[in-house]
């Protein structure tokens, strides 16, 4: 089921928070909207689940303009940061509501529930309610009641943000397999970069409002077409001129011809099993680089990164869809 969002203009009151947006998912795909906070991601699964209305564009489910579907018709299911269960029923029952609001059979709700209830693992939780159960076991529900509605598309709003490490692990590799073997277009969203190379098939960069750019993350990761792209992705400019602004990435790898940027070191620190200089350049700017690239020479520090390394890139470019 593909969806298409042409042109999306938003707002919060007289607050504008999409401006033109326009996206795609294919039939099946996993797509992550990538973002900072407050760059309008959830705003945008809003739009698509119906529960915001837009002020210009049309949303597209399978080819049929949805913008003026009611939420509970467009077959979009959404799973947000909370899981936002109900407290008073079990496990089996907060799965069984969706089904049960569309007036299915006894046999089928129960049919239903059974199955996704095995998918997310849960078997033998079914009488428990929500304060019986973990964060983890939580968002495990709250995600088989959206799949059980059987959804045109799936909305994650960062349903794992809450969660340690470990079980987000668990629960990425959890909706990964799910969404393979069921094949439901899916929009992730996330400010998690990791978060979104590991899940998604491509990722949509949402900056301003608009999508910065596309692709499959390691176009993303290793190929930003603007400046502040990069610097979402922690390249660090060291120089501009005419030609644009040229950085380095955050791992400098590489051989051949190396260049010299000199400064003055100004600490050094452990950043997860690597040593990181901080070095400040004559013009000011700040480089965190690995201490391998780092000499002294003399009372100056010097940097040494092969020239193979930099990217000139623009200060900014159009938005892409």
């Amino acid at each position: 089921m593909s969806l298409e969002l042409r042109g999306v203009s938003a707002a919060y009151g007289t607050r504008p928070v999409l401006r033109s947006l326009s996206l795609t998912a294919a039939s099946g795909e996993l797509l992550a909207l990538l973002g900072p906070s407050g760059c309008g991601k959830t705003t945008a699964l809003k739009a698509i689940a119906g529960l915001l209305p837009i002020s210009e564009g049309s949303i597209h489910l399978a080819g049929e303009t949805v913008n003026h579907i009611p939420a509970e018709k467009r077959g979009a299911a959404m799973v947000f940061q909370s899981p936002l269960l109900f407290p008073h029923m079990t496990v089996f029952d907060n799965i069984a509501f969706g089904p049960r609001m569309k007036r299915l059979p006894a046999g089928e709700v129960a049919r239903r529930a059974a199955e996704v209830i095995a998918m997310v693992q849960l078997s033998g939780f079914e009488q428990r309610r929500p304060n019986q159960l973990s964060g983890g076991q939580q968002q495990r529900v709250a995600l088989a009641r959206a799949l059980v509605t059987q959804p045109r598309v799936l909305l994650l709003d960062e349903p794992f943000s809450a969660l340690d490490e470990h079980l987000r692990e668990e629960m990425r590799a959890l909706v990964r397999t799910l969404q393979r073997k069921l094949r439901i277009t899916t929009v992730f969203v996330t400010h998690d970069q990791q978060e979104a190379a590991i899940l998604a098939d491509r990722v949509a960069l949402l900056l301003d409002g608009g999508i910065a750019q596309t692709g499959e993350p390691r176009d993303l990761f290793e190929s930003p077409r603007t400046a502040p792209i990069a610097r979402f992705f922690g390249w660090q400019a060291f120089h501009t001129d005419e030609a644009g602004i040229h950085m380095l990435p955050p791992e400098i790898r590489g051989d051949g011809e190396c260049m010299e940027l000199e400064g003055t070191l100004e600490e050094t620190g452990y950043r997860g099993w690597a040593e990181v200089c901080a070095v400040r350049l004559p013009d000011g700017r700040r480089l965190r680089i690995n201490a391998s690239h780092v000499s002294l020479r003399g009372e100056q520090a010097v940097i040494r990164v092969p020239r193979a390394a930099v990217r000139i890139l623009p200060h900014h470019a159009g938005a892409t869809s």
